[in-house]
C-alpha cells in the first residue's frame, strides 16, 4: 500500500466548503475517499501510525540478515562444541 495522503480540496463554487480527501493505492490500484472533518483527527493519527509502522518494518528487514548470519554462527559453534565432548566407546578405538 503507497503511502496515503490528506489533501484539502475547495471548489469555487459560493455555495461549496472545502473538502478532505484521502487518496492511497492498494495492490496497485488507486482510490480515493471523502471525510468528513469531524473524522479528521482519527484518519490523521491512523496515517501516523501507519507511518511509523512502515519504518519499523523497514527497520526489521534490514536487520533480518544480520540476525540470521549471528543466528548461523551461533548454532555452527554449538554443533561444534557438541561434536568435540562426544564419548567413544572403548570398544570402537
Amino acid at each position: 500500500m503507497r503511502p496515503s495522503r490528506m489533501s484539502l480540496y475547495s471548489n469555487t463554487a459560493a455555495k461549496a466548503r472545502p473538502y478532505y480527501q484521502l487518496s492511497f493505492t492498494r495492490k496497485g490500484r488507486s482510490s480515493s475517499k471523502f471525510v468528513r472533518k469531524e473524522d479528521l483527527p482519527a484518519i490523521r493519527k491512523q496515517l501516523k501510525n501507519y507511518e511509523r509502522m512502515k519504518l519499523l518494518v523497514n527497520q526489521w528487514i534490514d536487520l533480518a540478515p544480520n540476525y540470521q548470519t549471528s543466528r548461523s554462527s551461533k548454532i555452527e559453534t554449538e554443533r561444534a562444541g557438541e561434536l568435540g565432548t562426544l564419548q567413544v566407546p572403548v570398544c570402537c578405538i
